[in-house]
């Protein structure tokens, strides 16, 4: 309810035209994929390719790991949610089950194979990797260049204190309600950067990982007014669950 009524308040907020310079510098990252438009299924190859065709400059995908290590996107635990009736865990299931029964899946390999040097690449893991899972990604990813071609996102820094074979500079935390320990923890650890709600990324948080050469990206913008209000506080990356919607504003 608090997003919801902070949302509708900074879209009704007139914000002034931010300069071209800003506007350049701005990136629209589709949370999931997802586009504002209709006929969006969230984290599936269809979203991912709407957004590369407008010119989306990221999208945000979840990545899971089946019961034979092929690494897959899917926000939750369990489809049902977006497979309604499909009561599996697939972390207990081979991906070649999973497809069967939720084709519109996708593994990583095939959302690199359309997307990857071509659109940036948000990877947030959702569990932990163990060093065959770690050998796995790398190898996925060998070919592809961290932070120009993609970044690792998590919001459990445990994840990252483990990991490694990547740049700590291609890693990014991400705060829900705990910007500030999370803002700590980028810092001690040497990470890329942070991202985490508009709101709670204030004006001491932002200024304080700018001045580090951090990236900061926010979410979750909605509307025109509130994407001018982050571009003019110097914010470049903008997650949003209306990428396309958004993007068509920038241009």
């Amino acid at each position: 309810m608090l997003q919801s009524l902070c949302d509708t308040a900074f879209a009704l907020w007139p914000q002034p035209l931010p300069t071209r310079e800003q506007v350049a510098k701005a990136k629209i990252i589709a949370h999931r994929g997802l586009t504002g438009l209709s006929g969006d299924r969230e984290n599936s190859l269809t979203s991912f390719r709407r957004c590369r065709d407008a010119g989306v400059w990221g999208v945000e995908l979840d990545v899971r790991w089946s019961q034979d290590n092929i690494p897959f996107v899917l926000h939750d635990e369990e489809p049902n949610r977006i497979y309604p009736k499909t009561k599996i865990k697939p972390s207990q299931e081979n991906f070649s089950t999973l497809k069967k029964l939720c084709p519109d899946i996708p593994s990583l390999e095939q959302v690199l194979d359309n997307c990857a040097g071509r659109t940036h690449l948000m990877i947030e893991l959702k569990e932990p990797l163990d060093s065959e899972r770690q050998e796995r990604l790398k190898s996925l990813l060998d070919g592809f260049e961290a932070c120009t071609d993609y970044h690792l996102l998590s919001l459990q820094p445990s994840f990252f204190r483990d990991l490694g074979g990547f740049p700590r500079e291609a890693l990014i935390l991400v705060a829900l309600t705990n910007t500030r320990q999370i803002s700590q923890e980028v810092l001690n650890q040497g990470y890329g950067g942070i991202a985490g709600h508009y709101v709670l990324i204030n004006r001491r948080i932002l200024k304080l990982h700018q001045q580090r050469g951090h990236k900061v990206g926010v979410g979750f913008v909605a509307s025109q007014n509130n994407l001018y209000r982050e571009l003019m506080r110097g914010i470049e990356w903008i997650f949003t669950n209306r990428a396309v919607v958004l993007q068509s504003y920038l241009d």
